[in-house]
């Protein structure tokens, strides 16, 4: 039911992250690795940053990377520019 309703849903989406959240439904990944990759997409992971920003972690101190406390945990640096997942994605790619 959810996945009819989901894809009904994407039927009247035009943009091109859209289409590609179409295929991931309708593949066969896993509906969890579907739903991460959709909050990922849509920037809607609970990082620390965005934790702050809806006032959940309330003190500035808090919201940054615990493998590299000089950057702030946000989508973006979790994902590319910090160097735990600059040495994960060479790793994956080597």
């Amino acid at each position: 039911m959810v996945k009819t309703t989901y894809l009904a849903q994407l039927n009247h989406q035009q943009s091109p992250i859209g289409k590609e959240l179409k295929n991931c439904w309708i593949n066969c990944v896993p509906s969890n690795i579907c739903c991460f990759v959709w909050k990922l997409i849509r920037r809607r992971l609970p990082t620390k940053d965005e934790l702050f920003k809806r006032n959940i972690i309330v003190r500035m101190d808090d919201i940054f990377c615990m493998f590299f406390n000089n950057h702030a945990e946000s989508i973006d640096h979790l994902f590319i520019s910090c160097g735990f997942a600059s040495s994960v994605w060479n790793g994956f790619y080597s």
